[in-house]
């Protein structure tokens, strides 16, 4: 699993991303990666209150009041992301509240009937990194749920070899959680201009 979804959509005042040098505590420089899984909620200036994310599970999505703000109020603003929060302390010293991952959007979880029909929820970093982890050659990929069991997966590139193998990785992903997925794969990838990019998503609810 990868330490940072790249459909992660964080509220840049709320989070503070921090490179932590184990030899150098009192410096950190920032950037989106860390050496020590250094991602900081920036606590100092933002409360944070925690709900669960859909389907139960340890992942928490956060509702933040944000007290930098002198005009437009942000009072206990929800937010979609699903965190996977950390209570090991980091190497660089930080007391703030350390993030282990971002697993995208709480919206943007996949809710896959099983095969007993019950519903299963599957978090978009896991079909990301599925499709993504399938073949060198996918460089950039759409999935979305259009049923209770079905996908389409949306590939530049997708005839042959790329198209089987993203399709058999996820479907490998899946069937250890107990899914039978109908999963089929288009060539080209819609680019929308009018709103934020999402590589995963899910249009299809339950009832």
């Amino acid at each position: 699993m990868s330490q940072h979804s790249d459909d992660q959509v964080l509220h840049l005042r709320a989070i503070k991303s921090e490179h932590c040098a184990a030899s150098d505590r009192n410096t950190c420089a920032r950037s989106s990666e860390s050496a020590h899984g250094a991602l900081h909620l920036a606590e100092d200036v933002v409360h944070f209150e925690w709900e669960n994310a859909p389907g139960g599970g340890s992942l928490k999505t956060p509702i933040v009041t944000d007290f930098t703000r002198t005009a437009q109020a942000m009072v206990r603003y929800r937010m979609n992301d699903l965190l996977e929060l950390s209570n090991e302390p980091c190497p660089c010293g930080s007391a703030f509240q350390r993030v282990k991952a971002v697993h995208g959007r709480a919206d943007d979880i996949f809710m896959l009937a099983n095969r007993s029909g019950a519903i299963v929820t599957v978090t978009p970093d896991v079909v990301r990194n599925a499709i993504v982890d399938a073949h060198p050659g996918i460089a950039d990929f759409r999935a979305v749920q259009t049923g209770p069991a079905a996908i389409a997966i949306s590939l530049v590139g997708a005839e042959g070899d790329i198209a089987s193998r993203a399709r058999a990785a996820l479907e490998r992903r899946l069937e250890h959680l107990g899914i039978i997925a109908e999963i089929v794969v288009h060539e080209g990838i819609a680019v929308p201009f009018d709103r934020k990019l999402r590589r995963v998503r899910r249009d299809w609810s339950p009832g």
